[in-house]
């Protein structure tokens, strides 16, 4: 099936093979199914093919892991030296789990045995209305389009007569925030807008910015809730 080999330290080439296996037989007794218990030499190649292309894709993966984490533990380069000596002291047992179970996800089982029914959390793979995504850039691109569009848009609306004021409830703006002049710009046009709209003797954007507020309340929110997630200490925007 492939002409790279396991690397043995994951364990994974017999377990490779126990899925293979497993796809053989569930795509055997299709066939079966299919053709009356009576398949012809030329159904027997067909199925084979069908169990090649089923099982090729996770296989390579698999191989590509393995070697990966071969290359992991021997430390060969200075990024994984880097690596093992900083990770462990943000990783968790739940991080841990999460990434030794990686390889697990995916894997092929005999579809005609009855599978004993266990509580959990998390559904199987195969008992989501639909499999993920391979690679999030398409959507993660549309989503930074999509903000950038509307950045421009706002930025075409202020610029249209609106008049940034210099102080807050009487007080002036503050101009320094992190230290870094980018960020501190942003961050004080923010607070010029929502100066803007609190203070303004305009009801309709009082209503808008009560509007906005909960917006924003849901994204810290969820802030909060996710750092508290063990395998999330490492992220600075948690802390």
């Amino acid at each position: 099936m492939l002409t790279d080999q396991f690397e043995p330290i994951t364990g994974q080439g017999g377990n490779s093979a126990i899925e293979t296996a497993a796809a053989l037989v569930n795509h055997l007794v299709e066939l079966l199914q299919e053709r009356g218990g009576k398949p012809s030499d030329q159904d027997i190649d067909a199925m084979f093919r069908k169990v090649q292309k089923s099982r090729h894709e996770r296989a390579s993966w698999l191989v590509k892991e393995a070697h990966k984490r071969q290359q992991a533990d021997a430390l060969e380069t200075s990024s994984l030296r880097f690596k093992s000596a900083v990770l462990p002291h943000f990783l968790d047992s739940e991080a841990v789990l999460s990434f030794a179970s990686a390889h697990l996800i995916g894997a092929p089982k005999i579809n005609y045995l009855p599978v004993p029914s266990r509580y959990h959390s998390i559904p199987f793979e195969d008992e989501l209305p639909a499999r993920g995504l391979k690679s999030a850039w398409i959507s993660s691109a549309f989503g930074l389009l999509s903000q950038a569009g509307l950045f421009w848009v706002a930025a075409k609306t202020l610029g249209q007569g609106f008049q940034v004021p210099s102080s807050f409830a009487g007080a002036p703006l503050r101009k320094i925030y992190l230290g870094v002049p980018a960020v501190d710009g942003a961050l004080s046009m923010i607070v010029s807008v929502f100066g803007a709209s609190i203070f303004a003797p305009d009801r309709e954007l009082r209503v808008q910015i009560a509007y906005f507020m909960p917006v924003i309340a849901t994204s810290i929110l969820d802030w909060t809730i996710d750092s508290y997630r063990l395998s999330d200490n490492a992220m600075k925007t948690v802390w």
